[in-house]
Formats: structure tokens, C-alpha cells, sequence
């Protein structure tokens, strides 16, 4: 089974091509904000240098977030599409559960991604029959308010790239940082075959984002309508 899987949800780009166990291609490139731009050249190169053609990858993966919002909808549309044009399956995972992969199976704690604003993105995971299994809900709160959640010796993972780990320590000396250097694409494609949920033609098109927080476009929609209520009352 060759599977194509992507991650555009953080400050990175993550991308790469697998061929059953054996990994083919993988590569991490800063994003710098022009994730379509930056995508699909690597998509390229990732064929190019592997001499495969699109035609014989079986299945398209990417990450559903949470993350940035262009991102992940750069990520899910390009791997749609394919999926789509090709008449193969599609595959999604949380950006959350794939960081999960940083801790061993008997080993419970939290991830968490930066969301910008002071803020955190966050889950909590616990062992399940040996298998790593969220528990509760997503949680976006502020630093500050996610480090007096975390007990004394619990782990948590979090990106390389971000200063949230330093903070969070400053903020609760008690935490077990675990640094991830990537959204590992190894540990997509290790879950996704673990998993085996690919989406089927029918389901392709519900499969939607993570989105946590509110768009600031959904945010400034919603404060001009509240505006043109507001004036029309005053009429």
C-alpha cells in the first residue's frame, strides 16, 4: 500500500510517502504562511525523487487540525481532491492524537499545540487495552489555565518549534515536557494502518476540519451583523 500523507496545521509542513513498512520520502519544511505555495511543489518533489506517479498512490492522508485554519483547509483540500480524481481512499487524523504517538502506550499525559493569543490547544490520553485513547474533549484555554490542569509528574508533549513547553514550565515547574521535533509522519501513517478508517467515497465529503476556535472571518462576520442590528434598531 502506498499512502501519500500530509500535515499543514502548524508552522511546518510535514509530507510523506510510504510504500507498506518502508518509508519513501519524508520531509518538514516551514510554512512561513504560504501553505499551498510550499505544498504542492513538495508534493512534487516527493514523487519525482521516489518515481512514483500520483496514479499509484492508494491512499491520501492529512491532518484535520486543530491548527492553523488555512492550513489544514490547503492539507484536506489537496488530499480530497486526489482522493476524489483518483477514486481512492481518503484518511484524517487530529493533529492532537498524532502528537499522542510521542507518548508510549502505558504512559498517560497531555499534548498540546499553541493557538496563538496566549492560548493552547490540548487533549489528555490514557492507556486503553494497551492503545493510546483520548479522553474527555479538544480543550482551547489559556497558558496559564491549562498548567494548573496538569498534576504534578504528568507528562506533556509539545512542538519543538513552539515556546509553549518552556512557558508552561515557567508556569508549572511539576510538568514532564516531552519535546516532539515534528508532527511525525511516521506515527500518521503507523496509525492510520493501525486504525484502517479510510473514508469511502460517500464519506469524503462530510470529513471536516478540526476547528476548535472561531475563524477571525467568522469573528468579524459575526460582529458586523451584530453592527447592522444594532442600526437598524437605532432607525
Amino acid at each position: 500500500m502506498k499512502a501519500l500523507c500530509v500535515d499543514t496545521s502548524s508552522k511546518e509542513i510535514g509530507i510523506a510517502l510510504f510504500d507498506g513498512d518502508g518509508k519513501l520520502f519524508e520531509q518538514y519544511t516551514p510554512a512561513l504562511r504560504h501553505y499551498n505555495s510550499v505544498l504542492l511543489p513538495l508534493i512534487r518533489d516527493a514523487l519525482e525523487q521516489t518515481g512514483v506517479e500520483i496514479k499509484d498512490v492508494d491512499v491520501f492522508a492529512s491532518t484535520l487540525g486543530p491548527g492553523s485554519f488555512t492550513g489544514i483547509r490547503v492539507g484536506m483540500a489537496a488530499m480530497k481532491g486526489f482522493s476524489q480524481a483518483l477514486d481512492r481512499p481518503f484518511f484524517g487524523l487530529s493533529t492532537l492524537e498524532i502528537l499522542a504517538g510521542n507518548l508510549v502506550a502505558s504512559r498517560p499525559g497531555w499534548v498540546m499545540l499553541d493557538a496563538g493569543r496566549g492560548e493552547v490547544y490540548a487533549a489528555y490520553f490514557i492507556n486503553s487495552g494497551g492503545l493510546l485513547k483520548k479522553r474527555g474533549g479538544f480543550i482551547l484555554e489559556s497558558l496559564e489555565k491549562f498548567a494548573s490542569r496538569v498534576k504534578k509528574g504528568a507528562y506533556v508533549v509539545y512542538l519543538a518549534a513552539e515556546n509553549t513547553g518552556e512557558r508552561l514550565y515557567a508556569l508549572n515547574a511539576g510538568a514532564r515536557l516531552l519535546k516532539a521535533e515534528h508532527i511525525s509522519m511516521i506515527y500518521f501513517y503507523d496509525m492510520m494502518r493501525a486504525g484502517g478508517g479510510f473514508m469511502d467515497r460517500a464519506r469524503l465529503y462530510t470529513a471536516a476540519p478540526v476547528y476548535i476556535r472561531t475563524s477571525e472571518a467568522e469573528v468579524v462576520l459575526k460582529r458586523l451583523k451584530a453592527a447592522g442590528r444594532k442600526s437598524k434598531k437605532n432607525k
